[in-house]
This record gives C-alpha cells, sequence and structure tokens, in this order.
C-alpha cells in the first residue's frame, strides 16, 4: 500500500520491483495479489506491469460474531 501522498513518485514501482525480485531469490514460481474492481488506477498500474486480472475470483468474507 502506497499512500496518497507518495503516490505517482515512483514508490510504487519500487516496491513491487523489491517484492518481485524476493520472490524469484526465494524460487517462487509468480505472485498473486488482491485488488478491488473500482480500483482503476491500481488494476491500470498492476497492468502495465504485466500483471493479469482476473476478473472472475471475488473474495469471500465470513464473519463471525465474537
Amino acid at each position: 500500500y502506497v499512500r496518497e501522498k507518495f503516490r505517482g513518485k515512483g514508490v510504487g514501482s519500487e516496491l513491487i520491483k523489491a517484492v518481485v525480485s524476493y520472490a524469484k531469490e526465494s524460487g517462487c514460481n509468480g505472485l498473486r495479489w488482491q485488488v478491488s474492481n473500482w480500483n482503476t488506477h491500481a488494476i491500470n498500474f498492476y497492468e502495465n506491469l504485466g500483471a493479469k486480472i482476473n476478473k472472475v475470483e471475488m473474495n469471500c468474507d465470513l464473519i463471525f460474531d465474537k
């Protein structure tokens, strides 16, 4: 997550590059993360990185009363 005041300054790109580098060094075959379907700025950012957005899967939360 990049706070609004730091967006557009390359922080997100550097952050994702570091995560990708760490994943590759750790032997991972890929990465999966989530983005809300209304967050078009983030979707465009991720697509520009080469990520494929799966528009079928959605999160399901089941919250239990405490």
